[in-house]
Formats: C-alpha cells, structure tokens, sequence
C-alpha cells in the first residue's frame, strides 16, 4: 500500500520539471481517470485541479510544464496563495505537501466526483494537471485519504494510509486464546495488540482504546503498555476506569502525545493488564466478556484541536469490537432417601485444587412470631408444626423462625482448604463459580438415622471449541444450561460412629475382647484333646 509520503511525493518532482528543459507540445481535449484501488464500500472521493499547465516531453516521458492554478482553485485562493509556480517550488518535503494541502482546503472549488465499482472507485473526465485528491465521505471503521497526484495520463492509486486494528486475548497458561474457563477469585491476564499505523499528513493522532468488562469482571488496574520492545513510562498513558450502572466496567487507556511514535511505524503496540472472576459472574452458558475496540485519528484532511483525546468536531474512526469470553459452572447436589423423598440437614464439604472462592447457596434462620419454621433439637429446621406425638424432638414448640437464603462466598485454595455448606429445606445445595480441577465431596453431617455416603471424587475438564464442560464421573451430568448436577441417596440405617468418637474406642475393645477370648477357646480345645 502506497503511504501518503509516496503520494505527496509526485508534489516534489514538479519541482525539478520545472527547472529542466522540455519539448513543449500544444494541450489538447484530452481527458484522463484516477481509480483508486479500494475494496472498502461507501467511499467519496473528490479530485480538485490545483496545478494546470501544459503538456510536454522530457526523455520520453510526458510531464506537465508552465505551471499555473487549476480550475479546482477559487479566485480568493489564487489571491492568496501567490504565484502558482513559485508556490510548486516550496514544495520540497512531504511534510510541505501535507501542509500544503491543509492551506488550500479552504480555496477548493469544482470537485469532481468518484463514481464506486466492483473493489474501486474511478474519477473521470480530468483534465491534465496536478490534482488534490480527497476522501469526503469513509465508513466509521475506516480511514479518510488525501492525494497529490500528476495526471497526464489514466493513472491508478491505492488508499493512503493504514487502518488501525486491534485485537484482545487472554494468555492462559502461556496460551494465547479468545475462550477459557476460570474459578470466581481467579485472575485472568489479558493482553491487547495494534500496531503504530502510518501517520504521515496529520498533525495530530489519537490512540483510544476503550474497554468493557462485564460484571462478573473485576478492573486490577494493572496497565502495562509497549511499543516494539520498549515499556512505556507510566505518564506516556492514562488510565480510567467507570463502574456502569448494570455492574459493567469501562476502561478507556489513552496514549499520549501519540504522533511523536511515527517514527515506530508497523511496530506492535502491545497493552496488558488482568481481571478477577467476581461473584457476580455469569454461570454456564453464559460468558463473561471483555471487549475492546480502539478509537483513531483517520483524516489527515482535518486539523485536529484535542490534546491526547479528540475534541469536539475531531473525525475519528472507529474499528469493530474484539471480544474474549470467559466461562465458569456450578454442581447442585439434590438429597434424597431411598424412597426419593426429600431430605434436609446434611452438609457437604467441597475441596479442590486450583479453586479460590466459591458461592454456596446457605439459609439462615431468625426467630419470627410470623415465621414458619421450627428448630429441630439436631439444629435443623422444619416446617412441619410440632405435636403431642413428636414435639420431643422440637428445641421449642413455641419459637418460629423465617428463613433467608444467599449465596455465600467461601475459599478454597488459598487460606482454606475446603468450603462447607448445609443442604436447605427444599433438599438442595450449590457449589456455584467451578472452574476445570480436581474435586472431592464428602458429606460431613448426616441427617439422623441414616447412613453417610462415600467420599465422591470427580473432574471438571472444559472444551475451548464447543464451550462446554463435563465430568468423569458418571453420577454426575451435565446439562444444556452448561452446569453440574447430582443426586445422592442416603439410606436409612444404623447410624456408624463418628471416627475418634468413643462409639469407636468401644469397638475397638470389644473387638480385642473376643480376639483373646477367641485364642483362649482355641489353646483350651487343643489340650482337652491332647489328653483324651
């Protein structure tokens, strides 16, 4: 792609053909086109005559000489612009081109117009000259462009400049991807990328990324930013952060004084920072986004006012959004007895590696003469009123209490090991915020009169192609809303002791007991038939 450089530099080789000899022939009716190669619709092009002169032949190349305003040029301009060949010859760098084009901006008149084809745009009937060429009219996430072309013959050009992209990822365990999975306390390390875009022509150029975090996203306002190899100072960018009213956060990181970095053109920009997986995050299907798209300076027509922001009436573009999506998932455990009947006052104890915070769903309870409940002498709850028949196990027939049920966040893997939580009334707990790890479930507390389950031990794992997560154990499954789900069956019995407990000592001593006596039988029988 030709840089604006290379366009305005066709302004400095008139400056030599203007000193040289040439064979000078008459002009002529002819006409000739600019096609401006660009895939990009919604384009305006507009080519105004600056320089008209007439044509000529030097080494066997046509040229333009005599140099004089074009009809693209108002009477006004011509006054105030000078002698049109003295002023050609000013024009000895590109940055005097650039300039150049911005002076005569308010002097243009008779525009002729592009016509869009199939991947181009085509300005007909030009008379010979030199010719500004300006894009008036580009789509938001484009660029507009400027040209000095010499027009002696049907010539062709590409869109000047560069376009601006930007790409967000997350770096997870040294792989760089747009999808992972995450426990709630996780922290998710992402990493922005552009590149220092061609910034010839314009006097000023911002460099605007703004980001959003959906809610379940915590800001760690940790912004690093590069360019090339080389770190940036913390006051070569700003850094705010705004809490939305949907729990969203914006994040917008400006580089300043950006223009001074043309030197670093096509060099990759790189801006990193992280996030924490919050309570609030969205569970299964769901994910919790972070997108970002950057915000450009993209008309090197425009003089801009802003400082290191666009000001009012600064064009900009804008590039489209990209996203990154983080996922997490839950295990709801359902108790049930044998015969499938709800059953309350278990708890269940969760432990993991690699886990930080999980939210469990937990009731609590407060006296309230209009409550419903009733505390039971084992320290659960039942809406069940209490009778002559069974008020023996009531703590109180006369308290009730009203219930309130929140999800509770709880650590595992760092200061605690393991997280806790009641089943509720309705035979329910939520282990809520899982991420892919190893993980054991161990009933602590066993409702009266019924035996405690084994240990169960599962994996999460997490597909980054189909989003989905699953488990190898096959009691537990999986369902369309992406979350973890099971059952467990406690059956009434004989309740076994709790390991250290006394119940225990006295087993072990009964079972010494009959050991001995069973040796004493022995030896006895042995003699009593030796002396037969």
């Amino acid at each position: 792609m030709k840089t604006v450089k290379r366009a305005l530099a066709l302004v400095l080789a008139l400056t030599l053909l203007l000193a040289m000899s040439a064979t000078v022939f008459a002009a002529d009716d002819t006409t000739y086109t600019i096609t401006i190669n660009n895939t990009t619709t919604g384009h305006t092009y507009e080519a105004y005559q600056i320089f008209a002169g007439d044509l000529a032949e030097k080494d066997g190349k046509t040229i333009l000489s005599n140099i004089t305003w074009g009809n693209g040029i108002t009477e006004a301009g011509k006054t105030t612009l000078g002698d049109a060949a003295k002023k050609a010859e000013t024009l000895k760098t590109a940055d005097d081109a650039a300039a150049f084009a911005k002076a005569v901006a308010p002097y243009l008149q008779n525009p002729t117009t592009s016509v869009e084809g199939t991947g181009k745009y085509t300005i007909s009937g030009l008379k010979a000259g030199y010719y500004l060429v300006k894009d008036t009219q580009a789509p938001a996430d484009d660029f507009y462009s400027a040209y000095i072309m010499e027009v002696v013959s049907n010539v062709e050009a590409e869109p000047k400049g560069d376009k601006p992209t930007v790409d967000k990822n997350i770096k997870d365990n040294g792989e760089t991807t747009k999808v992972n999975e995450a426990s709630i306390g996780d922290t998710i390390n992402y990493e922005v990328t552009s590149k220092v875009p061609d910034m010839a022509g314009y006097n000023k150029y911002f460099f605007v990324l703004n980001d959003t975090l959906s809610k379940g996203l915590t800001f760690n306002n940790d912004v690093k930013v590069k360019i090339g190899e080389t770190e940036l100072a913390a006051d070569a960018y700003s850094v705010t952060s705004t809490t939305n009213r949907d729990g969203t956060t914006s994040v917008k990181i400006v580089l300043n004084n950006f223009i001074n970095y043309q030197e670093k053109n096509g060099q990759t920009i790189l801006v990193t920072y992280s996030a924490t997986l919050n309570r609030d995050a969205e569970v299964g299907t769901t994910p919790n986004t972070n997108t970002v798209k950057l915000v450009y300076s993209n008309d090197p027509n425009h003089t801009y006012t802003g400082e290191n922001e666009p000001a009012a009436g600064d064009p900009t573009g804008e590039t489209p959004e990209s996203k990154t999506e983080t996922y997490t998932t839950e295990l709801t455990i359902t108790k049930t007895d044998g015969n499938g009947q709800i059953l309350t006052g278990a708890e269940f104890t969760l432990t993991g590696n690699g886990v930080n915070i999980v939210l469990v769903s937990e009731s609590t309870f407060s006296e309230d003469a209009n409550g419903t409940y009733w505390k039971l002498k084992n320290g659960t709850y039942t809406t069940t009123e209490p009778t002559t028949e069974n008020q023996a196990s009531y703590d109180s027939t006369e308290k009730k209490y009203s219930k309130t049920t929140t999800l509770t966040a709880k650590g595992i893997g760092q200061a605690e090991t393991s997280v806790k939580g009641f089943v509720d009334d309705a035979g329910k707990i939520t282990f809520r915020g899982l991420g892919a790890g190893e993980y054991t479930l161990t009933e602590t507390v066993t409702p009266a009169g019924y035996n405690t389950i084994a240990p169960i031990t599962f994996t999460i794992s997490f597909d980054k192609e189909t989003k989905k997560f699953s488990t190898n154990n096959e009691n537990i499954s999986v369902g369309a809303d992406n979350t973890l789900s099971t059952t467990i069956v406690n059956n009434a019995g004989a309740e076994l002791p709790s390991t250290g407990g006394i119940g225990t000592t006295i087993f072990y001593v009964l079972g010494g007991l009959l050991v001995v006596c069973a040796g004493v039988l022995l030896i006895t029988k042995r003699r009593m038939n030796k002396n037969a």
